[in-house]
């Protein structure tokens, strides 16, 4: 965001929305899909979530998120509920 813009706090305003916990894990619509996310999340949790979901092995997933298995499961344990 410029500093010569003319809105700076629209501006991020506008980027914050999108980075948020709430818009990255988003939510079900009434037709039972999740309506308010599209692209790669940002967040750690958001991301893991989808890949899970997604049905990737853990393996994976550790990969992707440069840690170990144990790692990763104690973080799927403590933020995210399996499905």
């Amino acid at each position: 965001i410029s500093n010569k813009s003319a809105s700076i706090d629209g501006a991020w305003s506008f980027v914050r929305q999108y980075i948020t916990e709430d818009y990255q894990m988003g939510y079900e619509s009434d037709w039972g899909h999740q309506t308010n996310f599209w692209g790669m999340p940002v967040l750690k949790k958001a991301l893991i979530e989808e890949l899970l979901k997604a049905k990737i092995s853990k393996r994976q997933i550790a990969k992707i998120c440069k840690v170990d298995r144990n790692t990763l499961c104690r973080f799927i344990n403590t933020f995210l509920v399996e499905k």
